[in-house]
C-alpha cells in the first residue's frame, strides 16, 4: 500500500514539473499567470503532504 502511495506520488511530481515548464513559458508572456503557478503548486504540495502524513 505504501509503494503504491509513493508511485502515485512520484507521477504527482512528473506531472507538477511538467505544468511547471508549461506555465514558466506562459509567464513570460503573461505575467499574471504567475499567481495561478503559485495556486497550481500549492495544490500539489498539499496533496504531496497529506498522502505522506495518510500513511
Amino acid at each position: 500500500m505504501g509503494l503504491a502511495k509513493v508511485a502515485i506520488l512520484l507521477l504527482f511530481w512528473c506531472m507538477s514539473l511538467i505544468f511547471l515548464g508549461a506555465f514558466l513559458q506562459m509567464v513570460q508572456s503573461q505575467p499574471h499567470f504567475l499567481i495561478g503557478l503559485i495556486g497550481y503548486m500549492g495544490t500539489i504540495i498539499t496533496t504531496a503532504v497529506w498522502m505522506a502524513s495518510a500513511k
